[in-house]
């Protein structure tokens, strides 16, 4: 398996890149996910998009991307675990014994 980081790399400017489709993401062809990694590192900024991998004038992947600008993000709620029963103390049914 190659790297990910490494085999998304793209080259380009303004919406227009350009890449090596890496053999170490085959199965038959390129691995689905391994597109779709493609096609959103071509979609970089805040909007939604539309990215097409094409190789000699076919297309391969056509990807609709909805992506957002960094900012804080999801807060995490780090809440202690409930105090219950462990599962071995408990009846097939869920009910304590």
């Amino acid at each position: 398996m190659g790297s990910l980081d490494l085999d998304t790399e793209l080259v380009g400017v303004d919406g227009c890149y350009v890449t090596a489709i890496s053999p170490e993401w085959k199965i038959w062809g390129p691995n689905g996910g391994y597109m779709a990694a493609l096609a959103q590192r071509a979609a970089r900024t805040a909007e939604s998009m539309r990215a097409t991998i094409e190789q000699n004038d076919r297309v391969l992947l056509d990807a609709q991307v909805w992506t957002v600008a960094d900012g804080a993000g999801l807060e995490h709620d780090f809440a202690p675990m409930p105090d219950v029963a462990l599962p071995s103390a408990r009846s097939a049914c869920g009910a304590p014994d």
